[in-house]
This record gives structure tokens, sequence and C-alpha cells, in this order.
């Protein structure tokens, strides 16, 4: 796939409103571990990017150093 392609479909996947954009994602998930369809790997990986994309709300996993203990050194 050619990034002019891949940005091709990125941008159709990103045009779709979120319940279309979960139904395509939960289909190509379908064909890709059930049918094993080999042609679904990059679309569902793209289309699966675009979600989490969407849904992301930017919180992350957070460190506290202030009982950060090393030991054996």
């Amino acid at each position: 796939m050619t990034k002019e392609q891949y940005l091709s479909k990125y941008h159709d996947y990103n045009g779709l409103s979120t319940n279309q954009l979960k139904r395509a994602v939960h289909g190509l998930y379908s064909k890709k571990f059930i049918d094993h369809d080999l042609g679904a790997y990059e679309e569902h990986r793209i289309a699966a990017r675009v979600l989490i994309e969407r849904e992301r709300d930017g919180s992350g996993l957070l460190f506290h150093m202030k009982k950060f203990v090393l030991k054996g050194c």
C-alpha cells in the first residue's frame, strides 16, 4: 500500500461517524480474525487507528515518584 492509498483510506474512515466507524472496525475484525482475509489486515489497522484517535481522552498512566525506591543497587 502506498502512502497516498493509506492517506486516502485514513481520510475515508475519518469522515465516518463514530457509530459507522465502530461497525466498520467490527466488520473488519471479523474478516481479519475469523475469516482470515489477508486483505483486511491493513484496512483494519487504519480503521482501528482512526477509532483510537477519536476516542482517546488524553489521560495516560501517571507515575508517582514520591515512594519510588530502587533496591539492589
